[in-house]
This record gives structure tokens, sequence and C-alpha cells, in this order.
């Protein structure tokens, strides 16, 4: 079977009063931090957008550090090798952290998609997002791991304030490997994986609604531009945080099966 092409466009900004952007991403086997372009990959490669926590020293540190290591694996292929790499980066991420002076809690969110010729897997933990459009609609693959999302789930909206949206429950690092149980990792279905992904950070999608999303992406515009749109419209709505949003279209899924 043929490799699959993979078109991603990318946009990361550094956040209003911020001294760097804690947002890396990375992007095959490229490591992104506050840029924007386009390139195109083919299969097996790997997408994944980082958040450092903010509370936390060392956020760029940490999301960096994920993203490099990700990077410098081979391409998994399986729930069971992905869960592996991700409790080894994490790991190396703590034992990293101990060796310095004050990032001994440095943390990141991570969500990452894997593609291969015929098969796609997705991981997260954290409250980085992956949307999925499907026809003109965009629907989201991962559940944010935040104390808001967790009162939603267990029907206590009177609980589920504003301010609980900061308060994450899954990370990788913060010098707590029991961080890492949230991690979700599942193969996704075939319809879903010949459509065009989505990875936002929450500086992006705590400031807009899906329906804003959708129609951003759902305009004429290039993947660049929508990409370059999404992180403008979220400052334009308030967002202080770094913004960072990868638009992903595959390209060639199954053409060949009968």
């Amino acid at each position: 079977m043929a490799a699959v092409r993979v078109i991603v466009s990318y946009c990361s900004e550094r956040g209003k009063n911020k001294k760097e952007c804690e947002d890396s991403a990375l992007i095959g086997s490229h490591v992104i931090n506050e840029k924007a372009g386009t390139v195109e990959l083919q299969t097996p490669c790997r997408i994944c957008l980082c958040d450092g926590v903010g509370g936390n020293n060392g956020g760029q540190e940490a999301s960096l550090f994920v993203a490099r290591e990700l990077g410098s694996a081979d391409v998994p292929h399986s729930v069971n090798d992905i869960s592996a790499l991700f409790t080894d980066v994490n790991n190396r991420l703590n034992e990293r952290a101990q060796m310095t002076a004050d990032h001994k809690r440095m943390a990141t969110t991570s969500t990452a998609l894997f593609l291969s010729d015929d098969s796609a897997f997705m991981a997260h933990v954290g409250d980085t997002r992956l949307y999925v459009k499907h026809d003109a609609s965009v629907f989201q693959l991962s559940a944010d791991q935040t104390l808001f999302q967790w009162f939603m789930d267990h029907r206590l909206r009177v609980f589920a304030k504003e301010r609980s949206r900061d308060v994450i429950y899954g990370a990788m690092g913060g010098g707590r490997p029991k961080g890492m149980r949230t991690l979700a990792v599942k193969q996704l279905s075939e319809p879903l994986i010949q459509s065009t992904f989505l990875l936002t950070s929450d500086g992006v999608h705590d400031s807009l609604s899906q329906n804003e999303i959708e129609e951003i992406l759902n305009n004429d515009a290039s993947m660049q531009d929508k990409a370059k749109m999404l992180c403008s419209a979220a400052l334009e709505h308030g967002s202080e945080d770094d913004r960072s949003v990868i638009i992903i279209r595959t390209e060639g899924f199954f053409s060949d099966k009968e």
C-alpha cells in the first residue's frame, strides 16, 4: 500500500504579556514553538500538541521535552505501544525534572494523532483537544481532564464554575507518575480517519464556541489561513493564554481497497 499524504497547517502564538510560549507542537519529526506554516508528511507519522502547565515552573521546557522525545521514537502502531511510549516519556520527564533546581514539578498536557497507511490512533492526557471535522460538522474526540468537565460529567453543574476550567487532573510530569493514570489511547474508526482533524490548546478552545470553530473551518480559506484565523479569533474573544492550532488533512486512506 502506498503511503498516505498528510497535509498539516499550524499556528502557535505567545499569549498576552507572557515571556515565552509554553505550547509546543510535534509535526512529523519537527518540533514547533511559536511559529506558523504548512508541511506535507507521509505515513507513518505523528502530530502532537503539548501545552506546558502554567501553574508550575518549566512549562515550556516540559512541553518541548515531550514533543522532542515523542518525535525521536519510532511511530507506534498499536494501543499498547503508544501507552508504553507515553509512560516511558513521562518517566524521563520526571527524571529530568528532579535534576533541576526549580522545575521539579514541571508538567505538560499532550494530545497526539498517530497515522499509518491504514489506521489512526489518538493519545490524550490533559485538556488540549482533538476534534474531527466530518462533512460540515466538528466533533470533539478527546475529553477534557479538568475539574469543570468532571463536575459536568457527574451532573454537578452547580459546582462547575468558570475557574474550574483551569484545574486539570491529568498531565505528563508534575513529579507524579500517577498523573498519567488518565492517559486515554484508542484506535479511530475507518470513517473518521478520512476526515480533517484539528488540535487546539486551551488558549483557543476556551475562548471559542464549537459553532465558531465550525464556521471558520467551513469557510473557503486555505488551511494555513484557517489556523491563523482560529488563533486571531481567540485573541479577539479575550484569550490571554498561548494559542495553538494544528489542522490535519489526510489524502489517500484506503484508496486502493476493493
